[in-house]
């Protein structure tokens, strides 16, 4: 039998292989039950339902559902089904919204499928000792993220990455948590709850940087020292944290990826320790491209070297359910609580009970306001950088901003991601999926539209000028 034979003969095998694998783990379902399910379960929880049916009309709504209908009646696969359920929330808004399955054999699945499995920890040990050799231009090393570090080692036509280190107790020592191609075509992550998703977007940048779609991984070992001003290139890329970087004697630039809590007590130290700095210099430039939000709080030590005059906040008010009123109810009976915030929100969880179907707020005023007691004469000159990843809470820190006298913004517009918020999860009654929707919405909702439309910069910046030359963009109008 000569090669060719051979080689058509073990194709067909594979191909054999791949379809009576697919077939096997494909997951039967009632699509019809899961829509059933999703549809009343949105319409009777999300704050930002009833705006979207008045805003659209009932009968571009009936249309949408007689769609899906049709699809989910034809379809018993989980996976597929989830798709078309996707598609139906695609109807309300992009963000802040989502749906997405459980299914706890998916990792497994994949791992088995593609011949990984974790390694032993003196197997890691053994390894980690061969990192120091590897060349800098290697993708195999020591890697960190925020949570974990890892260890990426090439095998055959694949780079997998195995834990190291884990901030999450569900991971330990050896385990896969990603693999790619050695061409850095695609790939496969496995999540924080071992939920296993497709990677698309691989790049591997100054030998230090690597990008896995939205994660980040920094090489620790073989270490990397870069020039200055190739380093500030990359640390404005894909910094995780926020830092202070002085440009030129009469600037300062702050980095800020996420508002997150986790990055609060970062800020805060950051402001506190640069304060005579940020006093004393005359411009500042404040970058959030890709911060895709957190809480407000997050930022409040920053307002001050910002502040001209008293800052306006509209109010939320949050939609009154059953479901949505538990986690009320469950605060208002925290034994941590003040006197004060137990008065307040038992006031607030009992309006709540009292109105289901419709909207309460925390503070009965429209408006908060923020007063400061002084205003810094210096930064003179803000400059604040969005783009369309800027969501969230990052857009209300442009909100709130923009009422400063010194504040001018630069780059595209923001995500649109803040009318409907304040997320929360329920799961099917089978617990295979996660529905994902939002419990407030803002009283402006209607007349200050921000969600899928965005903030407009004060000034464009097109795309003929690359994000990495937008800092110096900025600097040239500035001095």
């Amino acid at each position: 039998m000569n090669r060719y034979v051979i080689s058509i003969i073990k194709n067909l095998l594979i191909l054999i292989l791949i379809l009576f694998s697919s077939q096997a783990f494909a997951q039967k379902c009632d699509c019809d039950l899961y829509y059933k399910w999703l549809k009343s379960t949105f319409e009777r929880n999300d704050a930002g339902f009833k705006y979207i049916l008045e805003s659209k009309g009932q009968e571009r709504y009936d249309r949408h559902n007689e769609n899906i209908s049709r699809k989910v009646s034809q379809e018993t696969d989980l996976n597929k089904c989830t798709i078309i359920l996707k598609e139906w929330l695609t109807f309300f808004r992009k963000f802040h919204i989502g749906l997405y399955p459980n299914a706890p054999d998916v990792k497994n699945r994949l791992t088995v499928s593609m011949d990984l499995k974790p390694k032993k920890s003196n197997e890691i040990d053994k390894l980690i000792k061969s990192m120091q050799n590897k060349l800098p231009s290697s993708i195999e090393g020591i890697w960190k993220t925020n949570n974990y570090e890892i260890l990426i080692n090439q095998e055959r036509k694949n780079y997998v990455g195995y834990i190291v280190q884990s901030a999450n107790q569900s991971w330990k020592k050896g385990d896969v948590k990603f693999t790619f191609s050695s061409n850095l075509g695609s790939g496969v992550y496995w999540a924080g709850d071992h939920s296993a998703d497709t990677i698309s977007k691989i790049s591997f940048s100054g030998n230090k940087y690597l990008t896995l779609d939205d994660l980040t991984l920094e090489k620790a070992t073989p270490f990397i020292k870069l020039e200055p001003q190739q380093a500030f290139k990359y640390k404005v890329k894909f910094a995780t944290e926020p830092f202070i970087e002085r440009l030129d004697e009469k600037t300062l630039y702050i980095k800020i990826p996420s508002f997150g809590l986790d990055q609060k007590a970062i800020l805060d130290s950051l402001t506190n320790h640069w304060k005579s700095e940020l006093t004393t210099t005359k411009n500042l430039i404040i970058d959030v491209r890709g911060n895709g939000g957190g809480a407000d709080k997050t930022y409040n030590k920053l307002l001050p070297f910002t502040y001209t005059n008293p800052i306006h906040r509209n109010q939320l008010e949050f939609y009154s359910s059953e479901m949505n009123n538990k986690n009320w109810i469950e605060l208002s009976k925290n034994k941590n609580l003040s006197t004060k915030e137990k008065l307040l929100f038992t006031d607030f969880a009992n309006r709540l009970q009292a109105n289901i179907g419709g909207f309460e707020r925390i503070f009965k005023e429209d408006i908060s306001i923020i007063k400061l007691d002084s205003v810094y004469r210096n930064p003179e000159k803000i400059a604040v950088i969005t783009d369309k990843h800027t969501a969230s809470a990052a857009e209300q820190f442009i909100l709130d901003l923009k009422q400063s006298w010194k504040v001018k913004t630069f780059g595209n517009q923001t995500a649109g991601a803040l009318d409907v918020a304040n997320i929360s999860t329920t799961e099917s009654p089978d617990k295979k999926l996660t529905l994902v929707y939002s419990t407030s919405r803002f009283i402006t909702i209607g007349k200050l539209v921000i969600d899928d439309v965005g903030i407009l910069p004060d000034y464009y910046i097109d795309d003929k000028i690359s994000e990495e030359a937008w800092v110096k963009f900025i600097l040239d109008r500035m001095h």
